[in-house]
């Protein structure tokens, strides 16, 4: 008994070859995020002085970044939190902030909440200073 032929049968096709359904066009990627990649906030860090300034900070303004602070939630993998909640940190401190080095246990102790919230102040008084972060109802 002959076997059925699966596709579709195009004029001038032999018995024995069958042919494939059209592959339908990909629709191209959505970007995933609507905020844009550099913020005012994030490019007013260019420049500035490391705010975080922990044990070993060279406060070189070349790599001072806004480091956003991930301990307070807000965050996920591949998601930033809120500009507000960040720092003007320079490349050494925001390795530190974000874990991929550590302090020695003797300047451990060096780093603490109350570092963070300092560096937190300073920096929402630079941008407030230069309109970069702005509070309701409050005029330019």
């Amino acid at each position: 008994m002959p076997r059925k032929r699966s596709g579709k049968r195009r004029k001038g096709d032999s018995d024995n070859e069958a042919v494939a359904p059209k592959a339908k066009a990909l629709k191209p990627l959505k970007s995933r995020s609507t905020r844009p990649k550099m913020t005012p906030a994030r490019k007013s860090a260019k420049g500035q002085d490391c705010t975080l300034c922990l044990p070993g900070c060279r406060n070189d303004t070349e790599t001072v970044v806004l480091c956003h602070l991930r301990m307070f939630g807000g965050g996920g993998m591949g998601l930033k939190p809120w500009d507000g909640e960040a720092v003007y940190g320079c490349g050494h401190c925001h390795s530190l902030i974000d874990g991929r080095d550590r302090l020695i246990p003797e300047l451990a102790k060096h780093f603490t909440w109350e570092t963070i919230a300092y560096a937190l102040i300073r920096t929402h008084r630079i941008m407030r200073a230069e309109g970069i972060l702005m509070m309701k109802g409050e005029e330019e």
